[in-house]
C-alpha cells in the first residue's frame, strides 16, 4: 500500500488528510485523519475522473467535497504519471549539478511542475563497505545540506521553465530508502540522479547509490552521465529482448513519454550473435508490434559482442537522445552488480538512459 498526504479545502478551513491506496490499481483509497481510524473514508474510482464514496466515515463531511477529494487525487497520480514533478538527487558533486542541469532544460520539453532538489545528509560507510573512507569532509550535517540546497536552486532558477516551481527537501534517510519514501507518497513522477565513470571516492558513493535505485525505485529512474548535456529529445531507443514477454513491458508507461516529449521511438534488437534472431524468436515479435498501436516506430536488429557498447554505438549512429532499458527483466540484463550490461551502460554511456520498472 502507499499513502500520502492531502489538503482538502472545506470553507474557510483546510483539513490534512492522510490517504492510502489499496490496491494495485489506484481504484480504491482510504482517507483519514489520523492513523487507524475505526471508520475511515473510502472512496473508489467508478470511472474517468468520477468517484463513489463507498463510506462517508464518522466526519462531518459532504459527500460533494469527498468526491472533490477523488479528483484531486486523480491529479495527482496524473501529474506523476506525466512526469510533471522531477526528484533530482544530489551529493554536491559537480556530477550530481551537471544531472541537475540536465534536469532542468528537460523542465522545458516536460513541462514539469515542480522540480524539488533531494539530498540525504545520511552516511555510513559500513553500509557501503567504505571503512576508513569517511572523514569530516563527507560527513554532512543538516544545516549545511540545507544551505547548498538553496544555492543549487539559485543557480537553476535562470534555468528551468517559468512555469517550474523549485523546491528543496533533505533528510537523514539513506539514498533508497529516501527516493522510495518519496516516490512511493507521491512527491515525483520521474527520478533524476547523475553517475560517473571515475574512479575516485565520488563514483563509489554515487555508483553504488544509483544502480542501487535501479534495482528498488519504482518511478523512472533517469541516469544521466557526468558529460551528458541537455539537447531537445527527438528520438529515443527502447532497447528490447526477443525472449522477453510483451506482458512484461510498460507499453503505456513508453507511451506516455513518447507523447510527452513528442519524440519517435527506435525499437533496438540486440544479441551477441546471429543465433540470436532465429525464426521463432523474430515470429514472436508480431505480438510485441502489436502493443504499439499506431506509434510507428522504427525496427532494428544488430549484433554485437559487446551489448553495452552496441546500444550505445547505435545510439550515436541513429542520434538517439535517450536510450530506455527494462534492467531487472532482461536475459542479458543480469545483475546489476555483476558486470551487467545495466552497469556498464550507466558508467560508460554520455546519452542519458532511462530505467522503467516492468510495473508501470
Amino acid at each position: 500500500m502507499k499513502t500520502f498526504t492531502e489538503r482538502l479545502p472545506l470553507g474557510n478551513l483546510e483539513i490534512g488528510l492522510i490517504i492510502t491506496t489499496m490496491d494495485e490499481e489506484r481504484r480504491q483509497f482510504k482517507v483519514e485523519r489520523m492513523t487507524g481510524e475505526k471508520a475511515p473514508v473510502v472512496l473508489t474510482r467508478s470511472g474517468k475522473k468520477s468517484w463513489l464514496v463507498d463510506n462517508p466515515g464518522k466526519w462531518d463531511i459532504p459527500e460533494s467535497a469527498l468526491k472533490k477529494l477523488g479528483r484531486m487525487i486523480d491529479v495527482r497520480f496524473e501529474k506523476i504519471a506525466h512526469m510533471q514533478v522531477l526528484l533530482v538527487l544530489t551529493d554536491f558533486s559537480e556530477t550530481a549539478a551537471n544531472a541537475a542541469r540536465y534536469a532542468a532544460g528537460l523542465t522545458h520539453q516536460l513541462h514539469v511542475s515542480r522540480l524539488v532538489l533531494y539530498h540525504s545528509y545520511e552516511f555510513n560507510p559500513i553500509a557501503l563497505n567504505v571503512t576508513g573512507l569517511a572523514t569530516e569532509s563527507v560527513i554532512d550535517t543538516a544545516g549545511k545540506s540545507h544551505a547548498e540546497l538553496e544555492t543549487l536552486k539559485e543557480q537553476l532558477q535562470t534555468v528551468v521553465s517559468k512555469q517550474t516551481l523549485i523546491e528543496t527537501y533533505a533528510d537523514e534517510l539513506a539514498i533508497a530508502p529516501g527516493v522510495k519514501n518519496m516516490t512511493e507518497n507521491g512527491a515525483a513522477g520521474l527520478v533524476v540522479v547523475g553517475i560517473t565513470g571515475k574512479s575516485n571516492l565520488k563514483q563509489l558513493l554515487i555508483g553504488s547509490h544509483t544502480l542501487d535505485l535501479a534495482k528498488t525505485c519504482h518511478a523512472p529512474l533517469l541516469i544521466v552521465p557526468g558529460n551528458a548535456r541537455f539537447e531537445k529529445i527527438r528520438r529515443i531507443a527502447f532497447a528490447c529482448d526477443l525472449k522477453l514477454s510483451p506482458a512484461a513491458i510498460p507499453v503505456a508507461a513508453i507511451k506516455t513519454i513518447l507523447h510527452d516529449l513528442n519524440a519517435q521511438l527506435v525499437i533496438l534488437n540486440i544479441g551477441r550473435d546471429r543465433h540470436y534472431f532465429d525464426q521463432d524468436k523474430i515470429a514472436g515479435q508480431s505480438a510485441l508490434n502489436d502493443q504499439w498501436n499506431g506509434e510507428k516506430p522504427e525496427y532494428h536488429y544488430i549484433t554485437h559482442k559487446d551489448v553495452a557498447d552496441g546500444i550505445m554505438r547505435f545510439a550515436d549512429r541513429q542520434d538517439i537522445q535517450l536510450v530506455i532499458t527494462i534492467p531487472q527483466k532482461y536475459g542479458f540484463f543480469e545483475s546489476l552488480f555483476h558486470r551487467s550490461v545495466t552497469k556498464k551502460l550507466a558508467f560508460h554511456t554520455h546519452i542519458p538512459l532511462l530505467l522503467l520498472n516492468e510495473a508501470l
